[in-house]
């Protein structure tokens, strides 16, 4: 069997144990199962890390941006659309180009959230272009 075959079993595994599918709901051990899939490249696991890191569910509580960060832009490279969605989330105050463009990438591979976040994006540069011009 080659790795990524192995991937999605252990995604499967990871998405069972986070939502207790089966199983009684373990978010460590969800974690560790993403992990597995994360090293043998499945982008959408390698993405579910970066959720467990953003959050702080598996770290005390504690986000670790910078490492969650790290996995949105992996799960990017690979086309994950929930990676390229997150990414554009961290990114969109500091770099709004490169965000919107990480919507736009994902609204094409079909996800909703992007599309939803794109619009947003848009909604509040215009806003805040109305309000320049009033002051």
């Amino acid at each position: 069997m080659c790795d990524a075959e192995l991937a999605e079993p252990y995604f499967n595994l990871g998405k069972m144990h986070e939502c207790g599918l089966g199983v009684e709901r373990d978010l460590k051990g969800a974690y560790q199962y993403y992990k597995k899939a994360a090293r043998l490249n499945h982008a959408e696991a390698i993405s579910k890390c970066g959720d467990f890191l953003y959050s702080g569910r598996v770290t005390g509580g504690v986000s670790d941006r910078r490492e969650a960060m790290r996995c949105y832009r992996r799960a990017a490279e690979l086309n994950c659309p929930s990676g390229m969605n997150n990414l554009g989330l961290m990114l969109e105050s500091d770099n709004f180009d490169e965000a919107v463009s990480l919507y736009r990438r994902a609204h094409k591979l079909g996800n909703l959230d992007a599309t939803v976040n794109f619009a947003l994006a848009y909604s509040k540069v215009s806003f805040l272009f109305c309000l320049t011009e009033l002051l």
